[in-house]
């Protein structure tokens, strides 16, 4: 059960850790409004959490098979039987949970931060000149 674990962990936060890095991107391409890019940076952030989410609710209605957590399971470590494959459902369900709650947090983070600084009149990034 822990290899299970361990590769819905590689395969799920791959995935994330990709769509992190895209997120950060942009945030860098919109470097030149800093509330802008935060603001845009927790939006995509929270819909990560609400994609992730919806994998989650979701995650049954696949085959076993078609997963790449599935894929980085050797013969012998890949459940058979009903039994087995519930139990596999539910470790992808709660790796997926797991980075929701984190992608979740982040989002939240970085509006609240991105809310504060505009409620203090902060304005700038990069490129701009203060008189």
């Amino acid at each position: 059960m822990e290899k299970i674990q361990q590769a819905a962990t590689i395969s799920i936060g791959r995935a994330v850790f990709f769509t992190g890095f895209a997120i950060t991107m942009i945030m860098f391409g919109l470097a030149y409004d800093y509330l802008l890019a935060l603001r845009t940076g927790a939006i995509l952030t929270l819909g990560l959490a609400v994609l992730l989410i919806w994998f989650a609710q979701n995650v049954q209605s696949k085959k076993p098979e078609h997963c790449e957590a599935w894929l980085l399971l050797s013969e012998e470590d890949r459940p058979s039987g009903e039994a087995a494959q519930r139990v596999f459902f539910t470790i992808m369900h709660d790796t997926y949970l797991f980075f929701a709650v984190r992608a979740f947090a982040i989002g939240a983070v970085m509006l609240a931060l991105s809310i504060i600084l505009s409620l203090l009149g902060f304005s700038g990034g990069l490129g701009s000149r203060s008189a």
